[in-house]
């Protein structure tokens, strides 16, 4: 394979990247609109510039928040109890 192969193949990589994550767009926006009516152009725009590990944690999330805005909040970091095994060596 030489250079012009491997930039074309490249490219082509790139863009299968590109179509899935404008994929995941259009399909969290269709589960949004189905969930909660009419998306705001703002949000419309945060959803398409966002990165596919975003997305995936929206899609996910769709399924059980309670308004749009829980579906696009910031997680919510708790603290970790102890797992009983580290308990015992504690005491």
């Amino acid at each position: 394979m030489d250079e012009l192969d491997e930039l074309r193949q490249e490219g082509r990589e790139e863009g299968e990247r590109i179509g899935e994550r404008r994929g995941r767009a259009r399909a969290l926006l269709d589960l949004l609109a189905a969930r909660f009516g009419p998306v705001p152009a703002e949000v419309r725009t945060q959803i398409l510039a966002a990165s596919k590990p975003s997305l995936v944690r929206w899609s996910l999330r769709v399924l059980t928040a309670k308004s749009l805005h829980a579906v696009l909040a910031a997680p919510t970091t708790r603290p970790r109890k102890p797992s009983p095994a580290r308990r015992a060596t504690r005491a």
